[in-house]
């Protein structure tokens, strides 16, 4: 989908949380991208396992949830950094 559709879809405040919040995302990836690279991946055009294999991301136009899969094995120091960025990016509580 194109950048402008998705932000008319969106509207602009969510979309660039949005654009945000998966900015966040890589940036934690690449703070851990030693224990990542180590892992495999599930899906074979990938190297190694990701961040995005580990949690869902849910939306409609009034909502946003984000949370990890209930069979993630990923350190808490990690979860909790990409809880603090949801809740900081989309003032979630």
């Amino acid at each position: 989908m194109s950048k402008d559709l998705l932000e008319f879809l969106m509207g602009t405040e969510r979309y660039q949380k949005d654009r945000e919040f998966k900015r966040s995302l890589l940036e934690i990836e690449q703070q851990y991208i030693e224990f990542f690279s180590k892992r495999e991946s599930n899906h074979v055009n990938e190297e190694h396992d990701r961040l995005h294999d580990h949690y869902m991301m849910i939306s409609d136009n009034y909502h946003v949830k984000f949370g990890f899969k209930n069979d993630t094995d990923l350190p808490r120091e990690i979860i909790d950094k990409c809880m603090s960025e949801f809740i900081r990016i989309f003032n979630a509580k």
